[in-house]
């Protein structure tokens, strides 16, 4: 997976997301913004609060994946992958 290419694509498409699949798509953007500000920013820290910040989001978000429809999953995986909610 590219995960620019992800973000950007879930991004484009949240208002078609149902409330599961927005959650998760993100919970995605967030934490994958947060990892590049640690891997790459020298200048932040990041405190135990907000470790325990972001690991409620990913709990959060994959909650919101165990919830979601197998056509959810499908679509959310679609436009990862191919920028498309439908494969193209």
């Amino acid at each position: 997976m590219r995960h620019n290419f992800a973000a950007r694509s879930l991004e484009q498409n949240l208002p078609r997301l149902t409330s599961y699949a927005r959650a998760l798509a993100n919970g995605f953007i967030g934490l994958k913004a947060v990892r590049e500000t640690a891997d790459y920013d020298p200048t932040q820290s990041l405190t135990t609060d907000d470790a325990n910040l972001w690991i409620r989001v990913a709990r959060n978000a994959l909650s919101a994946l165990q919830a979601m429809s197998a056509d959810d999953r499908q679509i959310l995986s679609n436009i990862t992958l191919t920028g498309s909610p439908q494969f193209q």
